[in-house]
């Protein structure tokens, strides 16, 4: 499960130190303070509701981090930003999938003392980590199992009702996820901003930061291409001519890669270690859905015949609704595994880069869907 923590500044690392415990529980943490957790231009609250969509749990840390007076008497209590955090949460994931970790003798608002909190005070760790393995086992057996109804309205939602205007959302999910997999009818958006940005900003993540691309679009001889065609009120010939462009364009995000590979001197194998993996397919078979995931969140839209595939809505669904982000990425791994269709082609990848090798073109390929008419 992906689960979220949250502290003040001075209880960090407890929080730190509770998110290694999930981690040895095979659980994956997201600290508040990860760069992935809030990204920049964006309302903390915005980001907090969005984070809320993508994990399954959350962990609150109550420290003692301010001094307040309570009545005559000076107590100590969690950040007030906490406080409502942890009640957010609640709201969204439901009370038993929001976890209280209380340290020292902080003190919280009354009507939240009934509530079943881990002590992870000095000398009750060994307490704590058994019950929070507890705890995860009971969320692990009912997982799937919606506890709350503003839960259940979020595992899928629909981001826009016209994908043309995601362009820049699409962008900068890319630059800070490190999978990344994206099938289209032509990829257009995708394979120009690789082929023109002058920052090569992509191709250097996939080169210095571990990034892993799969990109994917039909190929130009396809039959599903008359289909489409027709569905989209388009000539055969004007879409054949965009998915030969997109083969042009992938030549040509090639030549890039090749020659920034060639220019950092990444032949040596010593200065590999953090490189990632590219590679560009076609396909022969109606992809049915566009699929754009990065990381943990899959965006993706119905190809429908009644309208054109960037003019359609896109929805999201995260790994915290895991049936269905599985069935969508076992779709897009299908496709992409699948054998061509056409008698006697040769292999289906157009552009392949692995760490351990210079960046590949297959030329016959290419050459066979470029000279098609």
């Amino acid at each position: 499960m992906r689960i979220f923590l949250a502290s003040s500044r001075e209880s960090i690392s407890d929080m730190h130190k509770v998110a290694r415990w999930l981690e040895t529980f095979t659980h994956e943490p997201l600290t508040w303070d990860e760069p992935e957790a809030f990204l920049p231009g964006t309302y903390t609250l915005d980001g907090l509701m969005e984070i809320s969509r993508e994990v399954e749990a959350a962990v609150f840390i109550f420290g003692e981090d301010d001094k307040v007076w309570y009545r005559t008497d000076e107590s100590l209590q969690p950040r007030d930003n906490v406080l409502l955090e942890y009640g957010l949460f609640a709201g969204i994931l439901g009370r038993e999938r929001v976890l209280i970790c209380r340290k020292g003798k902080a003190r919280t608002p009354s009507n939240l003392e009934g509530i079943v909190h881990i002590d992870i005070s000095d000398g009750k760790i060994e307490s704590a980590r058994g019950r929070m393995q507890a705890w995860l086992t009971r969320l692990d057996k009912n997982r799937g199992q919606l506890s709350h109804p503003m839960l259940a309205r979020e595992y899928v939602r629909i981001v826009t009702d016209n994908r043309r205007i995601l362009d820049a959302e699409y962008r900068e999910r890319k630059y800070s996820a490190q999978y990344i997999d994206i099938i289209g009818m032509a990829l257009s958006g995708a394979l120009d901003e690789l082929a023109t940005d002058e920052s090569h900003r992509m191709l250097r993540r996939i080169l210095f930061d571990n990034a892993q691309v799969r990109l994917m679009f039909l190929a130009p001889t396809s039959e599903y291409a008359k289909q489409r065609a027709i569905e989209d009120g388009d000539s055969v010939e004007q879409l054949r001519l965009r998915l030969r462009g997109a083969v042009q364009r992938s030549v040509d995000v090639y030549v890039r890669l090749k020659k920034l590979f060639d220019n950092e001197g990444l032949k040596d194998k010593n200065r590999m270690a953090s490189t990632g993996s590219f590679e560009i397919k076609m396909t022969d078979f109606c992809p049915h859905f566009t699929i754009f995931r990065t990381d943990n969140s899959i965006l993706w839209g119905i190809y429908t015949a009644s309208s054109m595939g960037l003019y359609s809505s896109v929805l999201q669904v995260n790994t915290s609704h895991d049936a269905l982000f599985r069935q969508l990425q076992d779709h897009f791994n299908s496709v992409w595994k699948a054998p061509r269709l056409t008698p006697g082609a040769d292999e289906s990848y157009l552009v392949r880069f692995h760490s351990h090798t210079s960046p590949q073109l297959n030329e016959k390929l290419i050459q066979e869907m470029l000279s098609d008419t």
